[in-house]
């Protein structure tokens, strides 16, 4: 009995058939596995650059609240007490003390009534100050990261 036929027969009939060699196969992977680290490089770097705009965003909003909430109570307060770097207090419409502070060591700006209350208005916060111009008006400056909120205010003192 004779072996002929396609996979039996002479070596031409191997040579004919269609398929990849090992080399081409391990040239298309390399291609592959560049191509895919291309991809997870840029998917990597826009994630880092939207987290890092992210925390910007964060950084400024806290800023603006914090600052929006002092300017509000400050224009409605009857008087100013007093300011240190870090601290203000003031005398609401009701007759209460209100004072607002920085904790450096927890990036917080906290506010308490008549000595009690300590809530915290803002947290991640890098820098405060606070001074009075004249009496009736005060600056107010609030830092968090790279971003620094600036503004004065001045008493509407309404009878």
């Amino acid at each position: 009995m004779s072996l002929s036929g396609p996979c039996y027969g002479s070596g031409e009939a191997m040579k004919s058939e269609k398929g990849f060699t090992v080399i081409e196969l391990v040239i298309a992977s390399i291609i592959l596995v560049l191509v895919l680290g291309a991809a997870y490089s840029i998917f990597e770097s826009s994630v880092y650059s939207w987290i890092k705009g992210q925390n910007k965003v964060d950084h400024q909003q806290n800023v603006r609240i914090v600052l929006d909430r002092i300017v509000r109570e400050v224009r409605e307060a009857q008087e100013l007490i007093e300011t240190g770097d870090t601290y203000l207090a003031f005398e609401d419409y009701d007759g209460q003390e209100i004072t607002y502070y920085f904790e450096a060591e927890q990036g917080q700006i906290r506010r308490n009534v008549d000595g009690s209350g300590h809530t915290i208005v803002g947290d991640g916060i890098t820098g405060v100050e606070f001074d009075i111009i004249g009496g009736q008006t005060l600056f107010v400056s609030i830092t968090s990261g790279q971003y620094k909120l600036e503004t004065k205010v001045t008493l509407r003192q309404i009878s």
